[in-house]
Parts: C-alpha cells; structure tokens; sequence
C-alpha cells in the first residue's frame, strides 16, 4: 500500500486542491492519502474561513483518505516551523511513502539544492553578516542562498517554492524515510485575484465567503458547497472579533509582549508603542509594519496575543496525531498507523487521558484555541 501526505490549509477547499489530488491519482493510481491540515487558526494569523470538521469534511468528499491535525503552536507561526511540525506528523505515522505538494516552479531538484544550501553553516554565517548590513532576514537568507546556489535562488520570491523548500529541509532534518515530489501549480497564483480555468487562489475566495459572494461556488468543487454554510452577518462577526482582539492588545502589558512567540530585534518594543498609539487592529499592524517586520510577522504576533500563545508553549515538535476525519481507506492507514506510529493518536477527546503529560498540555491549549474560535464564529 502507498500512502501519499499532503500539509495543507484548505481555507477553503478549492478546485485548485482538487488538481492536486487529481494529479497525485493520475501518476500514483493506487496511492491512498493523509493530509496534515491546519485546525481552526491558520499560518496568516487568522480564524479560518470554516472550522476545521467542515474542512476536513470536505477534503474527504475529494479524495482524501484520512485528515490529521497541525495543532495551533505550529499552524499559526512561520513557514519554517509550520512546514516542520507537518512533516513531523506526517513522518511519526511511520507509514507515508511520499510528501506530495503543489509548487510555483515544479521543480523538486531545485527545491533540493535550495533545502540543502539553507541548512549549511556557511549560509547561517552569510545570513547573520547581511543582517548586520542592515537587511531583511528575508532578504538576508535569499542572498546568502544565492551565493551558492545562483540565481534558482529567486525560487525563495514564490509562496509554494518556499513552502517545498522547508518540507525538504524538515524531511533531511528527521532523517524521514519520506520521498517528496511536486507538481507545478495551475491557475491562479498565491494571493491573485485573478482567476483560469475555473481555480482561484484561496485569498479571493475567502473574499468572495466574507462579502457573501455567491461566486465562490464557482471555485469549490460542487459537493462542498452544502459543508461550507455559514451564518450570515460576517461583518458583525469581525467587528466582534476585532474588537476582543483590540481589547485584549490595549491591555498587555510590555512583558507581555515580550512572551508573545518571535519578539525578536526589538519587536515587542515597536509593537507596544503601536498599540498605544493605534485605534484598531488594521491600524496597530500598519503602525508596526516596517522593512524589518513584515506584515505577516505582525499579524501573527497580533493573533498570538490574541488567542494567548507564549514562547513557552512552542514546544519543538507535536506530541499527539489528533485524528479530524477518515473514510474506509482512512481507516485501512489507522489500523497500520497503529503499528508503526511514534506518536500517541487521538481519535476522540477521551483518548488524551491515556498520553503523557506533554501531550495533554498541547491539547489543553488547543481545546482552550478551538473554544474561542466557537464563541467568536456563533
């Protein structure tokens, strides 16, 4: 049996995921396949559009075999460690044969030698030196890479290509029996508005959702659309969730900003100020934001506050496989999962009692997430 994984947002699922999946089918007609998707706080900082059983609802109408979660310590933060904590689950099923995903250049071998040349000392050294002339890390860690690599190094500039890079570098760094391979994205790029062939990115159609656009079927695969009903007033809902989230930051203090996740290069100091000075959300972020922090960074440190992360809860990896749905495949990879696991799995709530201390405190956390995403999506 081959058993093909996928890290994933499906925020929402779309036609475009669908062509993954399709592709994956056509090249490995018997593959049977898991995904790790993220729960209900996603990568940019944010409640998803749809709580995570809708998500993972619908990834089983389209082929997925089994959904396993990416808890919020690691969904919520940056490429590198949301691509790690990924892979990490994926690789502690002990049962995946291969890491497929969708990228801008197509390219696995390229993917490589940028994974490879971020993971030499050399690179460290050239990145903390452009750091002291004054770059971005960003831009830091693309000309320390481009140094030895070239110019596939422009690579770093596209969403996907990074995202494949960090599961190439996660995969070498737990010595994972996992083979990634990519397939090159069609249809609209990461973030477009515009839209082919019937794909949109998921940016525009979550755009679509939250102004109550029913365009948006026109992107999901028809036999989605029943899963993803929501509540109307979605304009109320983030007036009530910006307000909780500006009462909650207009509250902090600066220590706690300091505890807040990545608070580095005087951030938390930038971030402080901002927030006395700012009158909404929006306008916090934008007095934040500067060449050195983007506006990704700020985002997610403005939603760790919110949702209460601290530097002490990022532990260094998972400590449970949180089960979200399956089918009659799925269930064929938990019977074999159960032999070759490294990880407690947890298919109901009941089931964390029987795990160690380690894995209940992450759950903790996670149920203490998942109820204020309730409260705020009523």
């Amino acid at each position: 049996m081959n058993i093909c994984g996928i890290i994933c947002e499906y925020n929402p699922f779309h036609n475009g995921h669908k062509y993954l999946i399709d592709q994956i089918r056509k090249h490995q007609p018997d593959t049977k396949m898991v995904v790790c998707m993220s729960g209900n706080f996603v990568q940019r900082g944010e409640f998803a559009v749809y709580d995570k059983y809708a998500r993972a609802k619908a990834a089983i109408l389209n082929g997925i075999d089994l959904v396993i979660e990416l808890p919020v310590h690691f969904s919520c933060c940056t490429a590198e460690r949301f691509a790690f904590g990924g892979i990490y689950l994926l690789n502690a099923l002990g049962c995946i044969d291969t890491l497929c995903f969708g990228s801008e250049s197509g390219n696995i071998k390229d993917l490589a030698l940028i994974s490879s040349a971020l993971s030499d000392q050399h690179t460290d050294s050239a990145v903390r030196q452009y750091l002291n002339d004054g770059m971005t890390y960003a831009a830091a860690r693309e000309k320390a890479v481009k140094d030895t690599v070239g110019d596939i190094g422009d690579l770093m500039h596209n969403p996907n290509d990074i995202l494949g890079i960090e599961y190439i570098k996660a995969l070498n760094k737990l010595n994972s029996r996992i083979t990634p391979c990519t397939f090159q994205r069609k249809g609209a790029s990461h973030d477009s508005c515009q839209t082919k062939n019937s794909i949109a990115s998921a940016s525009y159609i979550r755009q679509l959702i939250l102004s109550g656009d029913d365009t948006k079927n026109l992107y999901i695969p028809k036999n989605t659309v029943g899963i993803y009903s929501r509540p109307e007033h979605q304009e109320e809902q983030k007036i009530k969730t910006d307000f909780a989230m500006l009462y909650r930051l207009k509250t902090m203090n600066k220590k706690d900003f300091e505890r807040l996740p990545d608070m580095s290069e005087g951030l938390e100091n930038r971030l402080y100020k901002a927030v006395q000075n700012g009158n909404s959300v929006e306008e916090i972020i934008n007095l934040a934001k500067c060449k050195r922090y983007t506006m990704s960074r700020i985002r997610r440190a403005v939603f760790h506050s919110f949702i209460g992360l601290t530097k002490n809860d990022l532990t260094d990896f998972p400590e449970y496989i949180k089960i979200l749905d399956f089918n009659q495949n799925g269930t064929e990879i938990l019977r074999l999962a159960k032999q070759t696991r490294t990880l407690p799995i947890v298919t109901r709530s009941s089931d964390i009692r029987k795990c160690p201390e380690n894995a209940k405190q992450q759950f903790a956390l996670e149920y203490r997430c998942d109820s204020l995403y309730n409260l705020i999506s009523r």
